[in-house]
């Protein structure tokens, strides 16, 4: 009997997906809005067919659990009474009786035709009430929702959370045994190298430098901006992830780049390692997860022993930076450590591409506001001219973005994609004196970049969602979209594509929230609201205003993606990876049951980027 009930489910399930019934969805942030947010609501149709709607589509606020009355429904030979429980739910009958009452706020989703689809929207933004709430329309009901002014804490919390059940080498109860404890040795001679600690960056168990060291730029901030407890917290696993990033220096200064991440050592070359769209990593090697803990029995890990400029100028960027929070006996070790990390550096700059030199930038100006002798006003100033030749400004179609491989292609990442004018924007709060006349190019570089790019683009499609990245010459153009840009030459996606040499199919997360975090800060520093609010309506899309109606935080919200964790699925704060594009340019996310590393997989880069945003948000 249970397995013909099963079969019954799912045959039941099937039918419905494949009669191509309309589904309709009505989505906001799950997360919810702080009284002064932009507030945005937006109704669509799945599987529309025939299905017509009119060009204006009236929607209530209400209190959860409240509902507008509406008339009785007839099923079969019985009457469902709508108030104050509907069982089935069938919103799509029984007309409204007397809409207003029981709603707390109406208005009128209006349609809009976009490259993305057809969809209604509405602003809301005029109401500010505190409280927990839904929206509803004739066809479809939002999650529930806050407005509160303390909103963003709960993103604090879930961070906090996050990086806590990420540590490596403890017993976490409810999420892993204490493991690896014994990394790790050397790959170049199998040297015990005490590597143990740090934090795990995503659903496995490797350690790389360069995707958790961002880490300690949100917990910087949190210590500075946070609330009272989270201060204490994000100090606490800022000293975690540091002691383990103070272990992976050699005596001569060279910075590793992982644990268990790399597989140079099996004859593949650094290249090979250069994943699609300008993110240095490396093929992976899954090989030796199973250690028995012990250190110098011979089966650790291994520590990948290969210079990687972005990782060394990381180091000593966020060596630098920690000092603004940690002890005072503790400030000699990092300046000590980012100063021989700065040196090797410094002796070994072969690769001037752009997110090479953004890093150096920001670790020279870090060393600058550290007080460090050995960078001058005269070294990050010729770092700024040389960061600001990568930009591409005063095109008639889309301006202000960077240029990458001698301006010969456009620059992107799927991980650090608002590095470049994040590092021009670090010059420029740090005010040195003399360089007014550079700080105000800079600010004009700056404001290209936000405006006439991220700004522009994002006015293309219903939900403000900026731009992936410029294309000069695409790759397989008869097999995908790439959208003009009014430049000759140069095209634009909102997404990653899914067709290249090294094909990287990857969720789009911590490009938009790296996005977001520049867009804040700046729009706090320039006095430019508008980019603030673009920076909001950017977490609104990762918390659940988003196509798929999902919040990407698993911690926050009602409907998330299914986390794929390959190797700890049990965490339960964390944010997945984010949105696919379609080869048309349109947005997807995984929303069945399927695990699918691309779009699900939790990841600490965007999460550590969202909450940067939301300190400068404050």
């Amino acid at each position: 009997m249970r397995f013909l009930l099963i079969f019954f489910a799912f045959c039941l399930g099937n039918f419905y997906c494949a009669s191509g019934q309309p589904q309709f969805e009505l989505a906001t942030t799950q997360l919810g809005f702080r009284p002064e947010s932009p507030k945005t609501v937006t109704f669509w149709v799945k599987n529309q067919g025939k299905t017509k709607l009119p060009n204006q589509i009236p929607f209530y606020i209400t209190k959860v659990g409240g509902r507008i009355p509406r008339k009785a429904v007839p099923v079969q030979d019985k009457v469902w009474e709508p108030f104050p429980f509907r069982f089935p739910i069938d919103i799509d009958k029984g007309a409204y009786i007397n809409p207003g009452d029981g709603a707390l706020y109406s208005g009128m989703l209006q349609k809009k035709e976009t490259s993305w689809g057809t969809f209604w929207q509405a602003d809301f933004s005029d109401y500010k009430t505190e409280g927990v709430y839904q929206i509803e329309c004739e066809y479809a009901f939002t999650v529930p929702f806050t407005i509160e002014q303390r909103l963003y804490e709960r993103l604090e919390r879930s961070f906090l959370s996050f990086l806590q059940n990420q540590r490596s080498g403890v017993d976490i109860p409810g999420v892993r045994p204490m493991l690896h404890t014994d990394d790790a040795q050397l790959d170049s001679d199998s040297t015990f190298w005490p590597a143990a600690g740090g934090w795990y960056d995503a659903g496995d168990w490797r350690k790389w430098l360069s995707l958790t060291q961002g880490n300690m730029e949100a917990l910087t901030l949190l210590c500075q901006k946070g609330h009272p407890v989270f201060q204490r917290q994000a100090l606490d696993e800022l000293r975690w992830g540091n002691a383990y990033f103070q272990r992976m220096i050699a005596d001569d200064g060279l910075v590793f780049e992982d644990v268990a991440g790399g597989m140079l050592r099996f004859g593949y070359t650094y290249e090979d390692g250069w994943w699609v769209e300008n993110h240095p990593g490396c093929i992976a090697n899954n090989s030796k997860d199973d250690t028995d803990g012990i250190p110098a029995t011979g089966d650790e890990r291994f520590v990948r022993v290969h210079y990687t400029q972005l990782v060394q100028y990381q180091f000593v960027r966020f060596q630098m930076a920690s000092m603004q929070v940690v002890a005072p006996h503790e400030k000699g070790l990092c300046l000590y450590l980012a100063e021989k990390a700065w040196k090797y550096g410094q002796a070994h700059n072969t690769d001037r591409r752009t997110l090479f030199v953004a890093e150096e930038l920001m670790a020279a100006c870090e060393l600058y506001n550290g007080k460090s002798k050995l960078i001058s006003e005269e070294k990050i100033e010729t770092l700024v001219a040389e960061m600001l030749g990568c930009q591409e400004i005063n095109h008639s179609g889309l301006s202000g973005y960077f240029m990458e491989e001698g301006m010969k292609d456009g620059y992107r990442s799927i991980a650090f994609a608002s590095e470049p004018p994040l590092a021009l924007l670090r010059f420029w709060e740090l005010n040195i004196p003399g360089t007014e006349n550079l700080r105000e190019k800079v600010k004009q570089s700056l404001v290209e970049y936000g405006s006439k790019f991220l700004l522009a683009d994002a006015q293309c499609n219903p939900f403000g969602y900026t731009p992936y990245g410029i294309y000069v010459n695409p790759p397989f153009p008869t097999n995908q979209l790439f959208r003009p840009t009014g430049t000759e030459n140069r095209f634009v996606r909102s997404f990653i594509h899914l067709y290249a040499p090294k094909q990287l199919p990857h969720g789009n997360g911590a490009v938009v929230m790296s996005q977001a975090y520049f867009l804040a800060k700046s729009g706090k520093l320039f006095a430019k609201p508008e980019y603030q609010v673009q920076a909001e309506k950017l977490l609104q899309w990762t918390t659940g205003h988003n196509t798929a109606n999902l919040c990407l935080a698993l911690g926050v919200g009602f409907r998330h993606p299914v986390p794929a964790n390959f190797v700890a699925y049990k965490i339960p704060d964390a944010m997945v990876v984010g949105f696919l594009g379609y080869a048309n340019d349109t947005p997807y996310q995984e929303e069945s049951n399927v695990v699918e590393w691309s779009t699900q997989e939790q990841w600490d880069v965007p999460f550590a980027y969202t909450v940067a945003a939301i300190e400068w948000l404050k």
